[in-house]
């Protein structure tokens, strides 16, 4: 199980140094748009499609949240 978690991390720098080398740089963002495309298709084919029903918004506990974390940020000694 190791081998395939680590596949991408082990073969991402040695290929992009491939494709650096004896292409232009230009090269791997024209990589990126089949592998996005592969990656939408098996999304949809393997993630299930799961709704729930979400809580409504917490009025207060957003604003009090807001609140506090800019007087946090906004907060002088």
């Amino acid at each position: 199980m190791p081998c395939r978690r680590l596949s991408a991390p082990c073969s991402g720098p040695p290929l992009g140094g491939l494709i650096v080398s004896y292409a232009d740089w230009r090269w791997i963002f024209l990589v990126n748009i089949p592998i996005g495309i592969l990656g939408i298709i098996l999304a949809s084919i393997y993630v299930p499609d799961i709704k729930q029903e979400t809580a409504p918004l917490d009025v207060t506990g957003f604003v009090l949240s807001a609140l506090g974390l800019g007087g946090v940020i906004l907060g002088r000694p």
